[in-house]
């Protein structure tokens, strides 16, 4: 099976399940999770959450991208070792940097445009689903932008290093569920913010990385 095929099936799978997810999943989840909050679960998983964060990877990721390209490398410890695999290193450094950008400022984007209310707003005022064009922190629930963050790293980390799909996959996975987990995010929002992550390092990949 290709990967323009698998790429489909994602995408319908990832639509029902959003659907499915918005229908009949998210407020039960969301439901179980808010009155454990700030338990012992909700701390470990705080910690986790902020690997989602998206100035992190683009800002470190940026950072070592111009380092590469302009700092005098053989004047530097290990600095042969750095020359040698700089075409290399510095290629895959601004992929996961550029993939981390787009993928931010198009969740950004959708987030005005859709302006869910968040999980908060259904616990304390009983609202549940869009407003349409707004852009405050509490109608920014879809899709995740730390979801959008985790997945488009891992999918951009995978196509780079594929021996060790298993674990930038498990770690995006578990990134984005600790969203539902804090009750930041319905499962729908997470489930959308993956996709939309996955598909941003894919489409970039094959459309710049590969054709250098």
């Amino acid at each position: 099976m290709n990967l323009k095929v698998l790429l489909i099936i994602y995408s319908y799978v990832t639509a029902l399940l959003v659907y499915l997810s918005y229908v009949f999943w998210d407020i039960p989840v969301a439901s179980f999770f808010y009155p454990r909050m700030y338990d012992d679960l909700w701390v470990v998983f705080d910690y986790i959450t902020e690997a989602g964060e998206g100035g992190y990877w683009i800002y470190s990721t940026g950072l070592m991208y111009l380092g590469y390209r302009f700092l005098p490398l053989e004047k530097m410890p290990f600095g042969q070792r750095l020359i040698k695999y700089r075409d290399a290193d510095m290629r895959a450094a601004g992929f996961v940097a550029l993939t981390a950008s787009v993928s931010g400022i198009l969740v950004n984007l959708l987030k005005i445009l859709f302006a869910r209310f968040r999980p908060e707003l259904f616990f304390t005022q009983g609202e549940y689903g869009f407003s349409w064009f707004a852009q405050t922190h509490i109608l920014a629930s879809f899709p995740s932008g730390h979801s959008a963050t985790a997945m488009s790293v891992a999918a951009a980390l995978t196509l780079l290093f594929p021996r060790y799909w298993w674990f930038f996959i498990l770690s995006g996975i578990v990134i984005i569920f600790s969203r539902v987990i804090l009750v930041e995010h319905y499962i729908s929002d997470v489930l959308a913010g993956g996709y939309l992550g996955v598909m941003t390092s894919v489409f970039l990949y094959h459309r710049y990385y590969k054709n250098n």
